[in-house]
């Protein structure tokens, strides 16, 4: 029911058709998130390449319509588009017009309902399931005098409007939720304040194992079981393939000695798990956290859950196995506020298009260690973890988490698999991501409409992939880029879906020389980017192929490159060709007509404050872009980059 409430279909009931025009030429579907919502338009007509859609939409009850985005058109499957900054849990009157070579033909007038902010508050009559790992017993009946011993016990007794609480103490257990809530009745899951630790390691190993000195700062402990997983005390080591590897310290790469510092390998046939720390210091007396258990938390055909206030740690048994967090075709759920460390995966959203409609927001996830590790030695391995991983499903929402020391931060979509299903309206919004060895965001398969909004990412790699994205749109507005090292776009693998680049600020990090805006190494097309602040250790934009797959119409940009600047020195190169400045660019590209080639002025970007200083060029100079920067701007039009300069310093 909670679905059909929101997701509308119907055929198009034409107002008023031109003559000799068919009628029923569109159907249309809204599908709201919590603040933004999809609009899809599928055409039946003739003179597809000449029709067009326009959006216009109203909160319920009120007077004015306000313009939307103009939808994209998708190959092989219909009109696409997206509104943005919509209230929670509020009526909207969407307006949706069809034009064939500018004359409007038909007009649909849908109505929706965006998702409301939060959870159901716990219902005052919800059954209390209380558990204790101190003081409760498995035969107690888990009331607050008799509480149970176990998670897994207690989530199992869950139905619909009971709260399990769970007291402070550290529990070694892998819970599994089978169970439905209810729309306005959920089951909830809740650490009764801190120190509510779900661990995943051996406890036979930490700091009172008698560990065997080889030499070398080589030590050993008898050791049965199979782990991808170690850290002692708070920083994770590499694990390597064979002892010969280790004493190597070569990082998984054939003659590279001494690449990644430190290590472990687990002989099985042996059953001794081998150890050397960064500096070759013994083991002894320092906490060791060998991963015993695979996940903490895994909602298996689960709804309507909230999870929430857990911290989650040393969790990976198996090679990719570790999750914190795992929702396997679960829907409608709440993951809120949990502190997930030493993992390789830190919650996913996967399994089936039935994984939808899931909040993960103001989570906090950390991993170590991969971040100073050499790339090859991550890429296709074990630690080639992610934070927040969303590969099934429509309408979920990223929100407003931080996460530090993955190799990927956010992950939308499936690199494998292009079903338009996947990830489909998904909403990645106000993350906070430093410290990553790979990418920030990751977008790749079908990817229609997913939103990258508001997100500041610090640190990285590539700030955001898009590799490839076939149909999209994918929508990359007012995101941060701070201390890039390679790319503040990558764009590759043939990208023929379309991306629209609004109103983001790339800063790279000035130890990288080779850090620039993007370098797609193969043709593509479908780019849209308007008023963006550009900044670069190197071209720009370098792009070697001779040809583009569709279009790519960059405008109103301001561009600078920190490289050094002499006569031989390009800051372009576009389809081949080199270009010395914004307007060797233009004359022969059409690109950046109004791109602004200059120095942009921040507050202190040092510091990582890129609100526009006072008397910047940036201030008031943007494009007008219907549906994305049209309201809620100060002064006489709004700014170029992803922060407003705020009035009351003017």
């Amino acid at each position: 029911m909670a679905l059909c409430a929101t997701l509308i279909f119907f055929s198009a009931h034409c107002q008023f058709v031109r003559a000799g025009d068919i009628a029923d030429l569109m159907s249309v579907e809204l599908y709201p998130t919590i603040s933004n919502a999809g609009v899809e338009a599928h055409y039946f007509g003739q003179n597809k390449e000449n029709a067009a859609v326009s959006i216009r939409y109203r909160v319920v009850g009120t007077d004015n319509f306000l313009i939307g985005h103009p939808p994209a058109l998708v190959a092989q499957y219909g009109f696409v588009g997206s509104i943005f900054n919509l209230l929670p849990d509020t009526d909207y009157e969407v307006e949706i017009s069809l034009s064939i070579s500018g004359e409007v033909v038909t007009q649909q007038i849908a109505t929706m309902r965006t998702r409301p902010d939060s959870p159901p508050p716990i219902p005052p009559d919800g059954r209390q399931i209380f558990v204790d790992i101190v003081n409760g017993k498995a035969v107690n009946p888990g009331t607050r005098e008799s509480p149970l011993a176990s998670i897994q016990s207690a989530v199992s007794l869950a139905k619909a409007g009971d709260i399990v609480r769970v007291m402070p103490g550290i529990y070694r257990e892998s819970i599994t939720v089978r169970r439905k809530g209810a729309q306005t009745r959920p089951i909830y899951l809740i650490a009764e304040g801190e120190g509510v630790i779900l661990d995943g390691s051996d406890p036979d190993i930490g700091v009172a194992s008698e560990w065997i000195n080889h030499g070398d700062g080589i030590y050993s402990v008898k050791y049965r079981y199979s782990s991808a997983y170690l850290a002692i005390e708070d920083l994770r080591l590499y694990d390597y393939g064979s002892l010969d590897d280790l004493k190597q310290e070569n990082g998984r790469q054939p003659g590279k000695n001494g690449l990644i510092k430190g290590g472990f390998y687990i002989d099985q046939a042996k059953s001794r798990l081998f150890l050397r720390l960064p500096d070759h210091s013994a083991p002894t007396g320092r906490e060791v956290y060998v991963a015993r258990l695979d996940s903490a938390i895994q909602l298996n055909s689960s709804s309507h859950i909230v999870v929430r206030g857990f911290e989650i740690r040393y969790f990976g048994a198996s090679e990719f196995g570790s999750v914190g967090i795992d929702l396997r075709s679960t829907a409608e759920s709440w993951i809120q506020d949990n502190d997930i460390h030493h993992v390789n995966y830190g919650i996913r959203v996967r399994n089936s298009a039935s994984a939808m409609r899931n909040v993960i927001e103001d989570n906090r996830l950390r991993d170590t260690g991969v971040w100073t590790w050499d790339w090859h030695s991550v890429k296709q391995h074990t630690p080639e973890g992610i934070g927040i991983g969303i590969s099934q499903g429509r309408g979920n929402v990223v929100r407003r988490n931080r996460i530090e020391g993955f190799f990927n931060g956010i992950l939308a979509g499936n690199f494998h698999d292009h079903d338009p299903s996947i990830a489909h309206d998904t909403d990645i919004l106000d993350n906070h991501l430093s410290k990553l060895g790979d990418d920030g965001l990751e977008v790749e398969g079908a990817c229609i409409n997913v939103r990258l909004l508001g997100n500041r990412i610090k640190g990285v790699f590539s700030a955001v992939s898009l590799t490839p994205v076939s149909k999209g749109p994918v929508w990359v507005v007012r995101n941060v880029i701070d201390d890039y090292r390679a790319w503040a776009l990558k764009i590759g693998n043939g990208n023929v879906g379309w991306l629209y680049l609004y109103h983001n600020t790339a800063y790279p990090h000035p130890g990288y020389p080779d850090a620039q805006i993007m370098r797609p190494p193969v043709p593509f097309g479908y780019m849209i980017a308007r008023n963006n602040i550009w900044l670069s250790n190197r071209y720009m934009f370098e792009f070697k192929g001779k040809e583009l797959l569709g279009p790519v119409d960059l405008d109103y940009d301001v561009l600078w490159t920190n490289g050094p600047v002499t006569d031989q020195q390009y800051r372009f190169k576009w389809l081949g060709e080199h270009h010395k400045n914004r307007f060797s660019l233009t004359m022969a590209t059409g690109l950046e007509l109004n791109g602004i080639e200059r120095q942009p002025e921040f507050r202190d970007a040092e510091n990582g404050d890129f609100m526009p200083r006072n008397g910047s060029v940036m201030i008031d100079a943007a494009s007008l872009v219907h549906g994305v920067n049209t309201l809620h701007f100060l002064g006489d039009a709004p700014d170029i980059g992803a922060l407003e300069y705020n009035l009351d310093d003017r």
